[in-house]
């Protein structure tokens, strides 16, 4: 089985070249992740498998301003190294392999996900398996209302509204609530302050709760600046 670390052993190479890597520590295991975090969580991960000498990649972009939101994201997907068998532990080559498709690869992708905005029109050959995710009508009124496009909100909420409260395994009443009486309110009335403060709010319950207070900067939302 794969071992916490084995996993680090891969990582630590790649946290000592790249000064914007750190490491934390989620459900899963150890997960690397850009820094500073502003309002997006970028990083990849390594886990274990029902094989005992076969690893899983991934990488992963989220964003932070829903106290609900997964560390884990919304957009990424699984990758393999180009020859698939230096994907093997017991392949001599394995440790090279990773950090070269983490670099090569994966941090460009990461890097060039610097923005909400970014993030919503983000292309990628495996888009297919996450964009159903980023869609989700939770997940829209989330970052359309950080990007002050009410409009966009009003939509995605009432397509929330039709499927109702209890729409699972995406969202239940307290979700739901969130969203239609918490945050929507704010976006009706156009109170850019009001949606600002809450989201704050929330990506300030995010940070605490994945213990990233000390990679986190706190930064205005685009919704602060845009005007009618």
């Amino acid at each position: 089985m794969t071992t916490k670390r084995q996993i680090l052993s891969l990582y630590r190479p790649l946290l000592e070249r790249h000064s914007d890597l750190a490491l934390i520590q989620a459900k899963f295991g150890p997960l690397v992740v850009l820094k500073p975090i502003h309002h997006l969580i970028r990083g990849f991960r390594v886990q274990r498998t029902a094989y005992s000498d076969y690893p899983e990649y991934h990488w992963d972009v989220g964003f932070t301003f829903w106290h609900k939101a997964s560390v884990y994201g919304v957009a990424g997907t699984n990758f393999v190294t180009p020859d698939i068998k230096t994907m093997y532990w017991s392949h001599p080559h394995h440790e090279a392999a990773f950090i070269d498709s983490i670099e090569t690869e994966i941090l460009p992708i990461l890097r060039s996900v610097g923005t909400i905005q970014a993030l919503l029109s983000f292309s990628h050959p495996m888009e297919p398996r996450w964009r159903w995710r980023l869609e989700l009508p939770v997940n829209q009124m989330c970052l359309q209302a950080a990007l002050g496009d009410f409009a966009a909100v009003a939509r995605a909420s009432a397509e929330m509204r039709a499927k109702g409260p209890l729409q699972l395994p995406w969202w239940g009443e307290e979700t739901y609530g969130d969203m239609m009486e918490g945050l929507l309110p704010f976006c009706e009335a156009g109170d850019r302050a009001g949606v600002a403060a809450l989201l704050h709010h929330w990506e300030d319950n995010f940070i605490a709760t994945h213990g990233l207070q000390a990679l986190h900067e706190k930064t205005p939302f685009p919704v602060e600046h845009r005007s009618e």
